[in-house]
């Protein structure tokens, strides 16, 4: 790996790293000022098991490109709903405090596809932080999973600022951000998304009416049902 290829894997795995070292904190703190019931609890402990499994993991990504080589990419045929269940489940925190309603379809059958189930939650995560990002009190968010004509098909859609239309064409670009008023971070989560749906040999398109019109993120996967 050259210089430079290890220099953006760096950057992208402390992106992901800090993601969820977020979560971490986040339930930490509903759980020190919320009083929760036994079910609560007991999401609670998945929710913040699965971000310790998910920062061990990019832990280990981190001393592989230490020593110069390349993060594990592990696919398994799993189901891509319980990627997403996992993902709104860890977003609940925050969704809360800035009061935003998230809504998820996941319909009643499995939908089968071939991933890595680290890499693909980071891709629920990073498109579900994008939209709590631009979303305030009031609004929704609607992630939705199915398997639409032989492909599995995952929609994060809101109802917050919008993207302008000059700015779409480059919403995936590496540490580019388009000026908003809640405009945060380095401009890594929609990079990380599309690199990593890549990496599955799927796809990734966003659409927006413009500014106060919200934003739709499609991706799209190969099915991996029998």
């Amino acid at each position: 790996m050259d210089q430079s290829s290890r220099d953006e894997a760096l950057a992208i795995v402390a992106h992901e790293l800090r993601n969820e070292l977020n979560v971490l904190a986040s339930w930490a703190v509903l759980l020190k000022r919320t009083p929760l019931d036994v079910e609560h609890l007991h999401q609670a402990a998945a929710v913040m098991d699965r971000a310790t499994e998910i920062a061990l993991r990019l832990c280990d990504d981190l001393r592989v490109l230490a020593a110069d080589g390349e993060p594990a990419f592990l696919p398994t045929r799993l189901d891509l709903r319980e990627v997403v269940t996992a993902g709104v489940a860890a977003a609940e925190p925050r969704a809360r405090r800035k009061r935003v309603r998230v809504v998820q379809q996941v319909g009643t059958g499995p939908v089968w596809v071939l991933g890595d189930r680290v890499r693909l939650g980071e891709v629920v995560s990073n498109l579900l932080g994008n939209a709590l990002a631009f979303t305030g009190p009031g609004d929704t968010i609607t992630v939705e999973v199915a398997e639409r004509h032989g492909h599995a098909r995952l929609v994060v859609a809101d109802t917050g600022e919008g993207i302008g239309a000059a700015f779409l064409p480059r919403v995936f670009d590496k540490f580019t951000q388009e000026p908003r008023q809640h405009s945060q971070g380095r401009g890594l989560g929609l990079y990380v998304v599309r690199t990593l749906v890549e990496l599955h040999k799927g796809s990734v398109e966003v659409e927006s009416g413009g500014h106060a019109l919200g934003t739709r993120f499609v991706v799209t996967l190969a099915s991996a049902a029998a």
